[in-house]
């Protein structure tokens, strides 16, 4: 015990006495397939609609009408995206605030959230995709995607 307090290092390692809390974990495995369907259907969303507009503007640059056709379908099918996307993303709920956080919303957001490429979803997003946990921009709160336990104190 005094070694624990002479050496603050130590007791940052030291094993928890008490449970880790579990308030900042969505309830259900479906509250995470959701916000990982969500995300990757906004990646998607993203790299479609862009390559429809590229295609298409290749296309009327050279007259080439196949690649106005295959753009059109990538738009079209992007467009498809978003609407899938806005269905998976609205029941998509931060577990703290009860906010969708990868739907458009016209709620203010934290004062300290921030954006990456200007975009709150952006981050929120590629957060998910990559770290396994986001920070919501409307209660400012981090969320590990994890499962809750309900394991019950000693």
């Amino acid at each position: 015990m005094l070694l624990e307090r002479s050496n603050p290092h130590l007791y940052l390692f030291s094993p928890r006495k008490f449970p880790v809390r579990n308030m900042h974990r969505p309830q259900s495995i479906n509250q995470i397939y959701r916000f990982r369907i969500a995300a990757v259907l906004i990646c998607a969303r993203c790299i479609l609609l862009s390559a429809a507009f590229v295609l298409m503007l290749t296309g009327v640059c050279i007259y080439d009408p196949y690649l106005i056709y295959i753009g059109t379908g990538a738009g079209i099918s992007g467009g498809f995206l978003a609407i899938i996307q806005w269905m998976v993303a609205r029941k998509a709920k931060c577990p703290l605030c009860q906010t969708p956080i990868l739907a458009d919303k016209a709620c203010s957001r934290h004062r300290e959230a921030k954006t990456m490429f200007g975009s709150y979803h952006a981050r929120v997003t590629l957060a998910i995709i990559f770290k396994n946990q986001f920070c919501c921009p409307y209660c400012n709160e981090r969320t590990r995607l994890q499962q809750r336990n309900y394991d019950k104190p000693e």
